[in-house]
């Protein structure tokens, strides 16, 4: 079971297709799937921990395939950056739009969308707005009665990492929260002091 990046920002989901279908083209009856995650980061890695979770209670196969089926639609990822200069450097904002948002202390929100795309959900002034606008976000969406698995990523600030995950597991106590670094790659379109 391959869990691939999201095909709206990465050619690697049809890479892992046209391997998949080589692959069978030999060995017909070999269990090989393609999962297009449609997240990056800790959505993809909520994907893996479910299906990790999955096997260890002897789910079969096509039983985990099935359910991450269902399960990838329905992880939301949203995050911030805390300056904009990698942003305009990766193309996603003009030099224009990255001054005027520096200048105003700018803070954008960002969301996958259910098709895997990176689209802005808003922007506020200031750092700690922003991470209150994460917060929101996760208690307005969340159904407590589910088991909950939340990843709170974060790329060099641990510390407002760390306040964020004790706010959320004081509105949520049975939540299993998982803090972790920002992965290089990721990070670097996004830059130091994301969550």
């Amino acid at each position: 079971i391959y869990i691939s990046f999201s095909s709206a920002l990465s050619g690697t989901y049809n890479n892992a297709c046209f391997a998949r279908a080589n692959i069978l083209e030999s060995y017909p009856d070999a269990n090989i799937a393609v999962i297009d995650s449609l997240r990056a980061s800790s959505g993809q890695g909520l994907l893996v921990y479910k299906a990790a979770s999955l096997l260890k209670k002897g789910k079969t196969f096509h039983e985990i395939v099935e359910l991450l089926e269902v399960e990838k639609l329905k992880i939301r990822t949203v995050f911030t950056v805390d300056s904009l200069e990698h942003l305009r450097r990766g193309g996603r904002l003009s030099t224009t739009s990255a001054v005027f948002g520096y200048l105003l202390e700018i803070k954008p929100l960002l969301e996958m969308n259910t098709i895997g795309e990176l689209i802005p959900i808003g922007k506020v002034r200031g750092r700690k707005k922003s991470i209150n606008f994460l917060f929101d976000s996760v208690i307005a969406e969340i159904d407590d009665s589910l088991e909950l698995v939340i990843i709170i990523n974060h790329a060099d600030c641990y510390g407002e990492a760390s306040e964020l995950r004790d706010r959320i597991q004081i509105r949520f106590k049975s939540a299993h929260i998982i803090l972790n670094d920002l992965c290089p790659t990721i990070g670097s379109h996004s830059g130091p002091g994301t969550i």
